[in-house]
């Protein structure tokens, strides 16, 4: 109901072409599946396992920290491949004299997902425990607002960009809500002085058979994309 809406007000307050790049900066998310590399799931076991028998997951405190900054590496990662790739898809194709808007469009687009990529590894953990109710409740929160800040944007100030991030932006901080508020309740509730997180190199080394995993996601989307052939993909046709 939420994308029928958007369509109906947006073919009346804007060309074509640019529904076709805010409905193409909205499918980003759904090419990538795996963002984290399946690293938030190969947790979902250790964390359940040591929630069944001591009742907390203080002790894997500082395991899951570095595990968040090796996310935020990932999503940087994510940022500079795709930015390349967009900026290839839109400068090299034949867009005509929308690339520069295109471009800008997506890349904001690609910003707000891969912003939101650190989240995954909380949503996940709350699973393992059986909290997945709370990261849901935060969802639907964001989905709401966005929902009516979509529409208030189409109505009020119609404008390409900043649809695009009352689209996608809200569910990200909602997720980031979530996520800090998990984070205080759960692991550090002794107002413990924070201890040294390990390395990036001294993370992947403890985590080797979770991050082991994450190759064979690696490869299912980079399988995902190739099929997908994106390239082909130009945001006049999204209409039809």
């Amino acid at each position: 109901m939420n994308q029928l809406l958007q369509k109906i007000k947006f073919m009346r307050t804007n060309r074509v072409f640019q529904y076709g790049i805010w409905a193409l900066s909205t499918l980003i998310p759904t090419l990538i599946s795996s963002p984290d590399l399946g690293i938030t799931f190969g947790i979902v076991n250790n964390i359940s396992r040591t929630y069944i028998e001591k009742g907390s997951i203080i002790s894997e405190k500082m395991r899951l920290e570095g595990l968040n900054r090796l996310l935020i590496l990932i999503a940087i990662g994510w940022f500079i491949v795709g930015g390349v790739i967009l900026a290839s898809y839109t400068f090299l194709g034949d867009n005509g004299d929308n690339s520069d808007q295109l471009f800008v469009a997506l890349l904001l687009a690609l910003s707000i997902f891969v912003f939101g990529i650190p989240t995954t590894l909380w949503s996940r953990v709350q699973l393992a425990m059986e909290r997945g109710h709370e990261s849901l409740h935060w969802e639907g929160i964001g989905k709401i607002v966005s929902f009516i800040g979509s529409l208030l944007v189409l109505l009020f100030f119609p404008n390409l960009f900043l649809l695009i991030v009352m689209t996608t932006l809200p569910t990200v901080i909602a997720a980031y809500i979530n996520a800090n508020i998990f984070r205080r309740n759960t692991l550090y509730t002794n107002n413990l002085i924070l201890e040294k997180i390990k390395s990036v190199a001294e993370t992947i080394k403890d985590n080797y058979s979770t991050l082991n995993t994450g190759a064979y996601f690696l490869l299912a989307q980079i399988a995902y994309l190739k099929c997908m052939r994106i390239n082909h993909v130009k945001p006049l046709q999204l209409y039809f």
